[in-house]
């Protein structure tokens, strides 16, 4: 009965929109209530990035810049163009991603979403969008609490319609600890953590793996942010407690605006310990910034492949990304490309044309991206699973010498690979 009702609503939309409509009583129910979205003739199909503006912001500026050229390169669907209007911030916090789903809802145009950088927005941005009808498809937020565990559990955030490329944190975790555990010979850790869904998450993660294998975490720490001291007060208590605690690693997940003040105050004697991170730090700045060394689990951040939609290779979207832009990628920008595909690529798929206007059922586009198997991107072969999990789970280790002049993530030293 849906689906006979919707084709009903079609055929009295269609003929609204060519100027054929009756009295107000045989009227269409207001837009609001219609699950999908009628894009008249001659208008565009109206899509939004949903990427941080700050707090992530070159990771996020590389991420933007590739959605921007998957737009350009994907063409019209079906004779209507692409729109991406202007990025809307989502920062990368859940503040940030409310306020950011908001702007979007508003809009009632918009089919779909490629967002948020970050965890913590994701997970507020996902509750909104999905109670909208909305699509989602994230380049990065990791966190499990977004999806799901790797049992197939559902997780106490997912809301349907969220998709991610990007890998679950539960892998990134597994890979850190079996790299600190099997690779480095440590048993005693320490861990460092903000109060950020996705730090914290990673944390957990790496917790449990590590004590799995046998290891154990003897001290975790957070530090928090002062409004007039910053993080200098915190960070030198959380020092002097994985000091006291005998620690033989550090495993510190941080974003750069904790990560380098922390590692830049250490005492010598951390310093000296193996300090391993996660995939938030992979980026020029950063690399450019870090006086200590250190590893880094996080995605593959080079590859051979081709975007079997647009027919673009990585190397040639990274080159625009370079020399129109002027910005240096670093990582998820290609997961930022892929997502912009995916999500066209199934909105031309469920595009229904009548006449010179197209009918896109939300309800349709979200099962059209859920059921995603092999589509070839430019990380690889997608499959998206229960949850809105398309992640493959391939982990790096990163290695950053204490004194490499290397700042493009992707010509970092690969010291361990992880494979679910």
């Amino acid at each position: 009965m849906r689906n006979v009702l919707k084709g009903l609503c079609i055929v009295v939309l269609t003929g609204l929109l060519a100027g054929c409509g009756g009295d107000g009583d045989d009227a269409p129910p207001a837009f609001g209530e219609l699950d999908g979205v009628v894009v008249a003739e001659g208008e565009a199909v109206q899509i939004r990035s949903l990427l941080a503006h700050a707090g992530w912001e070159e990771a996020a500026e590389a991420g933007r810049d590739a959605i921007e050229i998957a737009v350009r390169d994907f063409g019209d669907v079906h004779g209507h163009r692409v729109e991406l209007g202007l990025p809307v911030n989502s920062m990368c916090t859940p503040a940030g991603g409310r306020d950011a789903a908001e702007a979007v809802i508003a809009d009632k145009q918009v089919v779909g979403v490629i967002g948020t950088s970050c965890s913590g927005a994701g997970a507020a941005a996902s509750e909104l969008l999905s109670a909208a009808d909305l699509v989602m498809i994230s380049p990065s937020n990791t966190s499990p609490v977004l999806t799901s565990d790797l049992e197939g559990k559902q997780s106490d955030s997912y809301y349907p319609g969220y998709f991610r490329l990007s890998n679950n944190d539960l892998y990134t975790g597994r890979a850190a600890a079996a790299f600190v555990h099997e690779k480095l010979g440590l048993t005693k850790m320490g861990t460092v953590d903000i109060e950020d869904a996705y730090i914290a998450g990673l944390v957990e993660a790496f917790i449990a793996a590590f004590e799995e294998l046998g290891g154990e975490v003897v001290k975790e720490t957070r530090i928090l942010f002062d409004d007039e001291a910053g993080f200098e007060a915190s960070l030198a208590t959380a020092s002097s407690e994985l000091m006291a605690a005998d620690v033989e690693g550090i495993f510190f997940p941080l974003y750069p605006a904790q990560a380098t003040p922390f590692l830049a105050q250490l005492p010598e004697d951390l310093q000296d310990l193996d300090l391993v991170s996660a995939d938030a730090l992979l980026t020029s700045d950063f690399l450019d910034s870090a006086a200590s060394e250190v590893y880094m689990a996080g995605p593959i951040t080079t590859f051979d492949n081709v975007n079997g939609v647009t027919g673009k290779s990585e190397a040639e979207v990274k080159h625009i990304i370079e020399t129109a832009y002027g910005d240096t990628p670093g990582s998820f920008w290609q997961h930022s490309y892929d997502a912009a595909t995916l999500l066209l690529d199934a909105v031309r798929a469920v595009a229904e044309p009548h006449g010179g206007s197209l009918y896109i059922d939300r309800a349709e586009l979200r099962r059209q991206i859920a059921s995603t198997d092999g589509f070839q991107g430019l990380v690889g072969a997608v499959t998206c699973q229960a949850f809105g999990d398309c992640g493959n789970g391939i982990t790096n280790i990163y290695h950053r010498e204490e004194d490499s002049a290397v700042t493009d993530p992707a010509l970092l030293p690969v010291v361990y690979k992880f494979e679910p």
